[in-house]
């Protein structure tokens, strides 16, 4: 668990940005708890956050939009909405979407930066509800 966030920072090649988010969320459905929550204790959320937002501000790095930007829903639904058990809201779900928003900028072609601005305005309208 704790080298989820080194393989999303170091990760530099386009063709396996796919594979490694289909990874993060094998991983974090096969260790949710009794609710369906993801059990952070195990995954430092902040150093997670940090990881992805880099990715997708650099718009996975040329990797096509199409085959990541649906797995971004269900990451962000996964970040904790309080930090440490607090009622204090997280900003880890906000700064992955802001992150995304900035890498519209970076990607390449336009099908590419339509599939990264519907995946935020899915985000943006889940964090609503």
């Amino acid at each position: 668990a704790p080298l989820i966030p080194n393989l999303l920072s170091s990760e530099k090649e386009s063709p396996s940005f796919s594979p490694l988010l289909e990874m993060v969320l094998t991983y974090f459905a096969a260790f949710r708890n009794a609710n369906f929550n993801v059990q952070w204790e195990k995954l430092d959320s902040i150093a997670f956050t940090k990881s992805l937002s880099k990715s997708l501000r650099r718009a996975c790095y040329g990797a096509p939009a199409s085959t990541w930007s649906p797995m971004i829903l269900p990451l962000v639904a996964s970040l904790p909405r309080q930090e440490n058990n607090e009622n204090v809201n997280s900003p880890a779900p906000l700064t992955v979407v802001e992150s995304m928003w900035d890498g519209r900028n970076e990607a390449i072609r336009v099908v590419d930066k339509a599939s990264i601005v519907c995946a935020v305005i899915e985000c943006v309208t889940f964090l609503l509800l």
